[in-house]
């Protein structure tokens, strides 16, 4: 995960280094104000939060002429956008119009008394902290135009173009420069060397922690920190309100706090000191400060300038920190900013989902819901009477057969008992034939004989006896108010069967019993006692209720699944139950957590693939 994470942040701050680099190359190499156009309000759309969409206007007021660039270019340009943009442009001055969920912003480039032309942004809120942010730097941004303006219509002395090819020269290092630190130390030695100062150094902020970074000619700040704490305040002090300093301050300034300034300069007894506030999207993330010697001041072109160069470089410098910072710390500045959008302005969309998300975590963790085992079954009679041959003979006749449903002696199947007949007729003669010789050895006296014939008598009557039975059970009746569930011997009248042979199996229709085939993995969350419902796939709007009886312990396959059977009781049956009917059962078995109710099975079978592969 944090390889992924890894790769993301680094392929997003890639690819916005990559697209600023482009832009600046155009800007750098353009020889005329449409030519910087587009690349300009790129990198100033870029810069500035908020921003939805924004037009550059340039030459005299022409309601009819199309904007120099537009941003995004794809976009067709509102007309709220040029109306406003003509307004800046015909008045000369900044210019603020609330619009409908949103802000537009105007800002003329003029040069002198002359305007040139005016930039307009639309911002999506209505906050005035930002929208002040941006228009501070698009006043600042207007710099580099101002200054190609100069260029382009010779308003300026030979200096003001090598002014211009300075900040160019200056801006195209830092670009070039391998890594933050050696782009730092490029951008305040080139200032101290061109503009005589006496020091300049850099500072970032750092977990709203001010830390300098850079100071010119000085490889080694760590012993001065006296100097590194009135250089912080005195950053702290431009950053906090968002606006250049100038110190000492003329007449024509904006009163502004300067207290940090003064400390530094009766500190360090130097001249004039210059703090100029580093913003990327608006928000501040550093700043530059440079000291003069006591002997020397900077020109308001030269104010200009510095401005201008420290506008645009603040940006590429944090693009480059950020590239240079390692993995924890690209995690940890993720996070804090994510942590900022989260707790700050805006990102309405991003809370509502955050909360949603937090909303769903806590009711999967404490909401609970019915844990039901479900199981295949049938149902049967709870007990089930065979009907079997009571020996050896032929099927007479049978007037049921399987469906049929009978009442307490109803005919089942009736046997031929003609051999039967003749059988005991037979013994009947053999009887009194016994009972002839047994009278006549009486009178005759003959001992020995009457024992035998009183034998033979009592043999003939046992004989008799069971013939009786025997003829009785030539009909099998049923023997209570029930279903046929198997048997069928309309087709089989005349044939022989023989003794134990099972004819019909009987259920009665008042009391069932219901099989069902639980899951291995589930058998141990089912308990005797519990209760459950039944569904039969033929009745699917009648179900009716049961309750466990009976777990087996012997475990068998079913459709290539281990499964064990139950036995339940129905507790309330229904008139349309029929023993046979199959169907799937839910055993409850009390309340548990929703989400593992819903993650049981995938949890089940993710434990033994790790179990088998890392145990």
């Amino acid at each position: 995960m944090n390889q992924s994470l890894d790769r993301q942040i680094s392929n997003t701050l890639s690819a916005d280094t990559e697209n600023a680099d482009v832009q600046w190359t155009q800007l750098l190499h353009a020889t005329s104000c449409e030519a910087a156009a587009q690349p300009w309000l790129t990198l100033t759309c870029a810069d500035i939060n908020h921003i939805d969409a924004g037009i550059l206007l340039l030459g005299e007021m022409q309601s009819q002429s199309p904007p120099a660039a537009q941003w995004p270019e794809e976009i067709l340009v509102s007309r709220s956008l040029l109306q406003l943009a003509e307004v800046a442009r015909e008045s000369g001055k900044g210019t603020i119009r609330k619009i409908d969920k949103g802000t537009l912003i105007a800002y003329p480039i003029k040069l002198d008394d002359t305007v040139y032309g005016a930039v307009c942004l639309s911002m999506n809120t209505v906050d005035m902290v930002f929208i002040r942010a941006a228009m501070r730097q698009l006043q600042w941004g207007c710099a580099w135009l101002r200054d190609i303006v100069r260029r382009e219509h010779s308003l300026g002395v030979q200096d003001q173009h090598q002014f211009t090819q300075l900040a160019l020269d200056i801006i195209g290092d830092v670009i070039e420069a391998e890594g933050a630190s050696a782009a730092e130390h490029d951008l305040v030695h080139h200032l101290v060397s061109e503009f005589s100062l006496e020091r300049a150094c850099l500072g970032f902020l750092d977990n709203g922690a001010l830390n300098i970074t850079t100071i010119s000619h000085s490889a080694s700040f760590g012993e001065e920190m006296n100097l590194v704490r009135l250089l912080g305040e005195a950053m702290e002090e431009a950053i906090e309100q968002y606006t250049i300093i100038h110190y000492p301050m003329d007449d024509s300034d904006i009163p502004t706090l300067v207290r940090a300034h003064e400390s530094l300069h009766l500190a360090n007894r130097t001249g004039v000191i210059l703090t100029v506030p580093l913003l990327k999207k608006g928000e501040p993330i550093g700043a530059l400060l440079c000291e003069c010697s006591r002997d020397k001041t900077l020109a308001p072109a030269h104010i200009d300038l510095i401005s201008g160069i420290a506008a645009y470089a603040g940006g590429l410098l944090f693009e480059k920190r950020q590239n240079d910072k390692s993995l924890i710390g690209k995690i940890r500045d993720s996070a804090m900013r994510q942590y900022d959008r989260m707790v700050g302005r805006g990102y309405t969309g991003r809370k509502l989902t955050v909360l949603g998300l937090a909303a769903l975590v806590l009711f999967f963790t404490f909401a609970q819901g019915e844990y039901q085992v479900k199981a295949d079954g049938v149902l049967k009679g709870e007990i089930q009477r065979s009907m079997v041959t009571p020996f050896d003979g032929f099927i007479l006749s049978s007037p049921v057969r399987a469906g049929d449903r009978v009442k307490q002696g109803d005919l089942l199947v009736a046997f031929d008992d003609k051999d039967l007949v003749l059988e005991r007729l037979n013994w009947v003669s053999q009887k009194q034939e016994y009972l002839f010789e047994y009278n006549r050895a009486l009178g005759s006296r003959k001992r020995a004989e009457v024992n035998i014939f009183e034998a033979r008598i009592a043999q003939a009557d046992i004989q008799l006896e069971l013939l009786d039975q025997q003829l009785q059970r030539t009909q099998l009746t049923a023997p209570f108010d029930g279903l046929v569930v198997s048997g069928d011997l309309s087709q089989s009248i005349g044939s022989s069967s023989r003794r134990g042979d099972i004819l019909f199996e009987i259920a009665p229709l008042e009391a069932y019993r219901l099989t069902l085939s639980v899951d291995e993995s589930q058998i141990a969350d089912v308990e005797v006692g519990q209760k459950g419902i039944f569904l039969t796939g033929s009745l699917p709007d009648s179900p009716f209720n049961f309750s466990v009886t009976k777990i087996t312990p012997v475990a068998k396959a079913v459709d290539g699944e281990t499964v064990f059977e139950i036995e339940a009781t129905v507790t309330d049956p229904v008139d349309v139950l029929r023993p046979g009917m199959e169907g799937l059962g839910k055993i409850d078995s009390g309340q548990r957590n929703l989400l593992w109710i819903w993650t049981r099975s995938l949890t089940h079978r993710l434990r033994l693939v790790f179990w088998s592969v890392f145990a």
